[in-house]
């Protein structure tokens, strides 16, 4: 299979600025991804001689589950076509076939994840700089992304695109119609339209997938996830929750630690609301709006988490859901 990928990375060479020279003994280092029997594969790919890595290649094992690569390359050429947004994406991004076995073949990242800043440290005061300097990196690009690229939301795309499947998937999984959350749904949608947009999401907008280059620029990676079809909000406020789980501050308890941040009063209430607010005044959206997305957030990221049949991790998504509803004067923005 490696023999495959580097003849068909060698026949397109142009499109990564390769010379003949440079593709002569190409080599594979393969990185993360999963075993080699399944899932996904990655490889970072080197030219003779080089210590530095000159391209990035995904691919997944199952070739009927290729279609994800196909998706993933759509949206980054729909998004590559916005002078603004280009400069944060993995690009050149091509998609090959070796062995009518998709490939997706990206430029490499050189920078380190926003991650590995992340500290160790349970003590919250010394890294609360660091944290805000993160949360703003995180912002930065998402208001550049939803700043250029918009659609207009309208009640009929809101029920098709998450009022019907979201009462889909909490039929599924109470195993019965609500009511309660056909009035919540019908409510939201009511509000929304008057004050948001479509924009492009990437769905798991986590420091995992930003990368910090030496220059400063950010570089946005996995989009397998993404969707043309979003709401602002949703991706800040996926990233918040994320690199709150990752802090090893107090309560252990990681999903408590989530709502102790969002329906607290604690120092990181504060630079999610300072984050909040930022991002509001910059896409002159409304706070209200802010306070509808965060619960219907927790619940989009529930019904995700089941359609990839992980039961498991559906349960504090939606717990976190049913939380916010109930505590949302208490929310920290």
């Amino acid at each position: 299979m490696l023999n495959e990928i580097a003849n068909t990375i060698i026949k397109s060479r142009h499109a990564f600025s390769l010379s003949e020279q440079d593709c002569r003994n190409l080599s594979f280092l393969k990185v993360g991804g999963n075993p080699w029997a399944e899932g996904r594969i990655n490889y970072l790919v080197f030219t003779e001689g080089s210590t530095a890595p000159v391209l990035f290649v995904k691919m997944i094992r199952e070739r009927a589950k290729g279609v994800a690569l196909q998706r993933e390359y759509e949206l980054l050429q729909q998004l590559a076509s916005h002078n603004a947004v280009a400069p944060f994406l993995p690009l050149p991004a091509v998609l090959l076939s070796p062995g009518d076995h998709p490939i997706l073949v990206q430029g490499v990242c050189r920078g380190r994840r926003l991650i590995s800043s992340l500290s160790k440290s349970p003590f919250l005061f010394h890294q609360q700089s660091r944290i805000a300097r993160n949360f703003h990196q995180a912002s930065r690009f998402l208001k550049v992304l939803n700043g250029n690229i918009q659609q207009t939301l309208r009640i009929e795309d809101f029920h098709r695109l998450f009022t019907e499947p979201l009462l889909s998937f909490e039929r599924t999984l109470m195993g019965k119609n609500d009511p309660v959350m056909e009035a919540y749904l019908e409510e939201v949608g009511k509000q929304v339209v008057t004050c948001l947009f479509l924009t492009p999401l990437h769905g798991d907008y986590s420091a995992t997938n930003i990368f910090l280059e030496p220059q400063g620029d950010l570089k946005i990676i996995d989009w397998e996830t993404g969707s043309s079809n979003g709401l602002p909000l949703c991706d800040l406020f996926y990233f918040m929750t994320k690199y709150i789980h990752n802090l090893k501050i107090l309560p252990k308890n990681r999903w408590r630690r989530v709502e102790t941040a969002y329906f607290g009063k604690t120092r990181i209430s504060g630079l999610i609301e300072e984050t909040v607010l930022d991002y509001c005044t910059s896409m002159k959206i409304p706070v209200h709006a802010a306070r509808l997305i965060l619960p219907f957030h927790f619940l989009l990221k529930a019904k995700t988490k089941f359609s990839m049949r992980s039961r498991e991790m559906t349960a504090p998504w939606y717990s976190l859901f049913r939380s916010a509803l109930k505590h949302e004067r208490d929310l920290c923005f």
